[in-house]
């Protein structure tokens, strides 16, 4: 009974429900705002998110609107909870979490905006679970399959916010430690275990580092000077 699907799923649908009914189609911030803006110009910088203001791009090109957007950044908050709450409970149980975890009014305040951090953390949450999902009993193939899902997963959520790096780092480090990852086999003469784990996961973070600077090239990203933008953004902007 508490292990299925046709019941624990329908639950789920309840945790969306009640966010976007409250705040559809989502509020927007200073941050939100100029990522739509840049979609609309047809440029991005890399000082909010690039990637989101390069894929909006191509999602208003199909007139698909904000409402739709705002609706993913929901359902991978909901499918990355769930994920996660699996990994301890079955299903009915860690869907019933789930709907708690998302009208607890701090990740309803999360959920409630169309920005970069809903899917930073839809993205992020979404991946631990399918670490997590490594728990249960499973194939040496459907364990390869998380682990790839996974640091896909955290790369994504690295594109949408910069210091989403720690995700790709923490998870790759995990995968060595796990010998889920077949071309880090170099590290196996280093001495020390936790000299491998953590030679893994920078080597991890720096091919993601550098696969996120391709992306930005060939989309023609602008590079934006720091200081520039925290005074005429922040700190202009807050004092007006």
């Amino acid at each position: 009974m508490s292990d299925r699907r046709r019941i624990a799923y329908p639950v789920l649908l309840v945790g969306f429900g009640l966010v976007a009914w409250s705040f559809w189609p989502g509020l927007l911030t200073p941050d939100s705002n100029q990522t739509i803006y840049q979609a609309g110009a047809d440029f991005s910088s890399d000082w909010w998110t690039a990637f989101g203001a390069i894929v909006l791009r191509w999602w208003l090109d199909l007139q698909l609107g904000l409402g739709t957007v705002y609706g993913l950044g929901i359902a991978l908050n909901v499918i990355g909870l769930y994920l996660c709450c699996r990994a301890a409970f079955r299903r009915l149980p860690a869907a019933a979490a789930t709907v708690a975890f998302t009208t607890f009014p701090p990740m309803a305040a999360q959920l409630s905006g169309l920005s970069r951090d809903t899917f930073f953390l839809g993205f992020s949450l979404c991946a631990f679970g399918c670490f997590g999902a490594m728990l249960r009993p499973t194939t040496r193939q459907r364990r390869r399959q998380l682990v790839f899902a996974g640091l896909l997963l955290a790369f994504l959520g690295f594109l949408c916010r910069q210091n989403g790096i720690v995700v790709v780092l923490v998870l790759a480090g995990l995968a060595v430690a796990q010998g889920e990852l077949r071309w880090l086999a170099w590290l196996r003469p280093l001495r020390g275990r936790r000299t491998a784990i953590v030679t893994g996961a920078v080597a991890a973070c720096l091919l993601a580092f550098i696969a996120s600077q391709l992306i930005y090239t060939v989309a023609g990203t602008k590079r934006v000077h720091p200081e520039r933008v925290i005074y005429l953004y922040d700190l202009a902007s807050i004092s007006t």
